[in-house]
């Protein structure tokens, strides 16, 4: 996601944050913290199936070197 994204996501701009920020350092902010939760959010309220796929080597290679790169796995 970028930040656009994530804005719209959250209903929050960047000048929201920068506000929420400053009011929280000066002690007051009167909103609250939700629960935190640790990894990626779910992409769907469904339950997920795992599939399998055929690929060329040569695809898989790529793929395997692009996620290298980011330092994150093959999925």
């Amino acid at each position: 996601m970028d930040r656009k994204e994530i804005n719209n996501y959250s209903n929050v701009d960047g000048h929201m944050l920068d506000s929420m920020a400053a009011e929280y350092e000066k002690g007051s902010w009167h909103g609250e913290v939700g629960p935190i939760k640790a990894g990626r959010p779910h992409i769907s309220d469904e339950d997920l199936t795992r599939i399998s796929v055929r690929l060329p080597q040569s695809l898989l290679r790529t793929i395997d070197l692009k996620a290298k790169s980011k330092k994150e796995k093959r999925s």
